[in-house]
């Protein structure tokens, strides 16, 4: 084997691990609060109580976004690859 087809090789299975990384987050991103419920209609003093009550779920789903972001990322460039 080349150099160039064990580079392709690990680049294609970057691509697909980084595929059900997507899948995985996207399952989570399902089950965790990016906003407070009531959107746009919340007061001000409602966003920070709710923010209060739920900041650990909060954190972890802004979280989990910036790694289906970064997967999405690495999938795009294996696919342009």
């Amino acid at each position: 084997m080349s150099n160039t087809s064990v580079f392709d090789e690990k680049i294609f299975r970057l691509g697909f691990y980084s595929g059900l990384v997507v899948l995985v987050t996207g399952v989570i991103a399902v089950f965790l609060p990016l906003d407070v419920p009531e959107g746009y209609t919340a007061t001000h003093a409602d966003r920070i109580a709710w923010l209060n009550a739920n900041r650990a779920a909060f954190v972890g789903a802004w979280a989990n976004q910036i790694v289906a972001m970064l997967a999405l990322s690495a999938m795009f460039f294996c696919v342009a690859w």
